[in-house]
């Protein structure tokens, strides 16, 4: 009982107690707003006042579109997005260089040095696609023409077709440069003859046989020796210099020496081999076995010419290619010419095995005597030192438009047959009368012989008092020819 009176009172005395506290504290409850400040201001408002999305929705979204994905960094709040100018190539006020070179808006007028430098552009471009063009036409004509020569000239000695290389080889140096367009006219040229009898026309670029300390006509030798390793079929490889006209392409080289009958014919005998321009002591012999020739070459004023070559497949031409360029000669002699004239001279054995041929069989100059320069009928021209007075250029453009050009045969069998007909029917429709008539006709014929052979004999008087001057003017270049 009394413990229940005491809590009790204990209850009464804290109800009493918090109703004093509460009493007491109502003066101080006007005075909570500077005490707790943030009962007056919500955070609600705090955010739309400060968060930087509210400018973005005040700026106008039809001038300048932004993206509501970009960070605070990337929006320019100072500057309204409609005062930034901005061009058509969506360009601004900081743009390089090159935009302004080539302006794309067609409101801002180019400067006439700007002007200047678009035209020069665009000329230099339809320049290079017109250049373009005529290439790509001329060598659709090339291919055309080629096609329709092919095998044209119908040769039926031996060797013939794809069993004659003739190879051609340079490395774009010396004295040839002095010529314009050596190149392109040098590849027609062979081209056209090589199609025409079905031969193997090759180009090798000798460069990639360069050795140091080595002239670079040494490296006609293994051009000569690839020339055979990569055509398989090649009985003959005919090697000539870049700075030779096929003048008579009409003439085969089976016809001109190489058939068996034509080159016991060409072959020189007993002729003496010349040293520098002086007779050696030495001959060819005469008794030269035929099936033994595996190189055909001739001579000029001063001795063996490399220029023009035929080589022969057999063991003893690979055996002699490979000797001819061993260090040993080529250490001693400055180049291929002088050492092969040193074992010509020096060896008998191999002298056997070399055909020498009439210089202008296959290898006649632009200037010369009957015996050395070139004649029409001759298959080619050689410009061998021309170089000496600087004539290489000039030479060559007064020979090139007298070269014969291949050209398609005509089938003109059905017209001859046609006007022999005719004729036929003319004298019979005559009558003996004609004959009577022929014979005058005849009478005027040997008149007019007789009076062409008087004139025959005047010109050759003058041909030999030229062909005398002409061997002066080359016994002057010397050594240059060579």
């Amino acid at each position: 009982m009394k413990v229940t009176r005491k809590f009790q009172l204990i209850g009464a005395f804290a109800l009493i107690s918090i109703a004093a506290l509460i009493y007491l504290s109502i003066p101080y409850a006007r005075h909570l707003d500077d005490v707790l400040p943030w009962k007056s201001h919500g955070s609600e408002v705090e955010v739309q006042e400060d968060a930087p999305v509210t400018v973005i929705a005040e700026q106008p979204q039809t001038e300048s579109p932004v993206d509501e994905n970009k960070s605070e960094a990337t929006v320019d709040i100072d500057t309204p997005a409609t005062e930034q100018p901005q061009s058509e190539s969506g360009g601004d006020e900081n743009s390089t260089d090159a935009a302004v070179a080539t302006p794309t808006d067609a409101s801002e007028p180019t400067t006439e040095s700007e002007q200047v430098k678009i035209d020069e552009a665009t000329e230099e471009a339809d320049a290079e696609a017109d250049a373009e063009a005529l290439q790509q036409a001329y060598a659709e004509d090339r291919q055309s023409l080629l096609a329709e020569i092919q095998g044209k000239a119908q040769d039926t000695l031996e060797p013939k077709g794809n069993k004659i290389v003739v190879l051609t080889a340079t490395d774009g140096k010396g004295h040839n440069n002095e010529i314009n367009n050596l190149f392109d006219m040098v590849t027609e040229n062979r081209e056209d003859y090589c199609a025409f009898h079905e031969y193997t026309y090759q180009f090798t670029n000798i460069s990639q046989f360069q050795k140091d300390g080595r002239a670079a006509v040494w490296n006609k030798i293994p051009a000569v020796q690839n020339a055979f390793d990569i055509n398989p079929d090649a009985e003959w490889v005919w090697w000539l210099d870049m700075d030779i006209i096929i003048m008579t392409p009409s003439q085969d080289l089976a016809g001109l020496v190489l058939n068996p009958d034509t080159m016991k014919e060409r072959i020189a005998y007993d002729a003496p081999i010349k040293n520098n321009g002086k007779p050696s002591g030495v001959t060819v012999s005469r008794d030269v076995d035929l099936s033994k020739i595996d190189m055909i070459i001739a001579q000029d004023h001063a001795g063996v010419n490399a220029g023009s070559m035929l080589f022969r497949r057999s063991d003893w031409t690979f055996s002699f290619l490979d000797m001819w360029v061993d260090p040993v000669y080529v250490d001693r002699f400055h180049n291929e010419q002088d050492a092969l004239s040193h074992i010509i001279l020096k060896h008998e054995k191999i002298r056997e095995h070399i055909g020498f041929v009439p210089q202008r069989v296959i290898n006649a100059y632009s200037v010369g005597g009957n015996e050395m320069g070139w004649r029409e009928g001759d298959i080619l021209v050689h410009f061998a030192g021309c170089w000496v007075d600087k004539k290489c250029n000039e030479r060559w453009q007064d020979f090139w438009p007298r070269r014969t050009v291949v050209e398609v045969p005509q089938d003109t069998s059905a017209a001859a047959e046609s006007v022999e007909s005719n004729n036929e029917a003319d004298s019979a429709a005559a009558g003996p009368d004609s004959a009577n008539g022929d014979e005058g006709e005849g009478e005027k014929k040997d008149d007019g012989a007789d009076e062409k052979k008087d004139d025959g004999a005047g010109e050759k008087k003058d041909d030999k008092e030229h062909d005398e001057k002409e061997d002066d003017t080359e016994a002057q270049e010397g050594e240059g020819s060579r």
